[in-house]
């Protein structure tokens, strides 16, 4: 089974899990920091207590952010990755990094 973190599950990401999981896969996404309101979207997915968790276990990490957030987000990703050892598939889905 393929594990897909969702990196900000917002209403966007949230919905890209679900599809994930209604295909097949486990989709996990980090929680830590969010608002209740996010949890609530983020219903049917496996909630992770950090972004190394999440990131340690996925094979394809989504990041599903403002455009102004990507680059910070993408680093944020690599140091997760680089922390517990792993090197998933890493998607940025929304909008790039340009200025």
């Amino acid at each position: 089974m393929v594990t897909v973190a969702i990196v900000s599950p917002g209403a966007m990401g949230s919905a890209l899990g679900r599809g994930y999981v209604e295909g097949g896969a486990r989709a996990i996404a980090c929680a830590a920091g969010r608002s209740e309101r996010t949890r609530a979207l983020a219903h049917g997915l496996e909630l992770a207590d950090s972004l190394e968790e999440a990131v340690g276990a996925a094979d394809i990490v989504l990041s599903v952010v403002p455009p102004g957030e990507a680059l910070a987000v993408a680093g944020m990703i690599r140091r997760s990755a680089a922390a517990v050892g792993v090197s998933p598939l890493v998607a940025e889905l929304n909008g790039g990094v340009g200025p």
